[in-house]
C-alpha cells in the first residue's frame, strides 16, 4: 500500500554529502522567519546566542569615553520628567553619542526581534498561535511564558506549522 505524501513531510536528504550552499541559505532564512518549529534546546541556545552577540556589541557601544555617564544622565532626566533637552538635542548632545545610542537601540531591538521569533517557532511546535508571543510584553505572564516555551514539550507529529523538529511520529491511539 502507498500512502500518500503530505505537504508537512519534508524531503529526505542525503546525509552522506556536505550541506549544499542553498541548505545553508535556508538554515539562515529559518532563523530570521517565524515559520515553522524549533525544540526546547534549539530555542534556548538560540536566545543565549542572541543575547551574548548584542550584549557584545552593546558593550562595545557603551565602551566609548563616557557613554554610560552620558546614558545614565539621560535617564536621570527622563526620570525626573525633564524633557526640555530633546528641544536642543542636536546642538547639546555630541553626534558621537547620538550614534552610538542610536546604534545601540536598533541593536536591542534586532535582538528583540530575533528572540520574539524564536518564541513563535517554540509555540508552533506546540501547535499554538505564534500571537501568543505578545503575552511577552506583559509583566509576571511573561516570565511564566518564558517557562512553559522552555520546558513544555512539542506536538508529536507533525502539525499545521509543519514537520516534527524531532521527527517523531503522532502517538496511535
Amino acid at each position: 500500500i502507498e500512502v500518500p505524501k503530505t505537504h508537512l513531510e519534508e524531503p529526505k536528504r542525503d546525509t552522506s554529502q556536505p550541506a549544499s550552499d542553498n541548505t545553508r541559505i535556508e538554515k539562515k532564512e529559518r532563523f530570521f522567519s517565524a515559520s515553522g518549529r524549533i525544540r526546547r534546546s534549539a530555542y534556548f541556545l538560540r536566545n543565549i546566542l542572541i543575547w551574548f552577540v548584542s550584549s557584545i556589541v552593546i558593550g562595545y557601544l557603551l565602551s566609548y569615553e563616557h557613554m554610560v555617564e552620558f546614558i545614565e544622565a539621560l535617564a536621570e532626566l527622563i526620570a525626573k520628567g525633564e524633557f526640555e533637552f530633546l528641544d536642543r538635542w542636536d546642538t547639546i548632545v555630541p553626534a558621537a553619542y547620538r550614534n552610538r545610542l542610536y546604534l545601540i537601540i536598533l541593536t536591542y531591538l534586532f535582538s528583540l526581534y530575533l528572540s520574539l521569533v524564536q518564541g513563535v517557532k517554540r509555540l508552533h511546535d506546540m501547535n499554538r498561535s505564534g500571537s501568543l508571543i505578545l503575552l511577552m510584553f506583559i509583566p509576571f505572564i511573561n516570565s511564566i511564558l518564558s517557562l512553559f516555551l522552555l520546558f513544555a514539550d512539542g506536538t508529536r507529529g507533525p502539525n499545521k506549522y509543519g514537520p516534527d523538529p524531532k521527527g517523531r511520529t503522532p502517538k496511535s491511539k
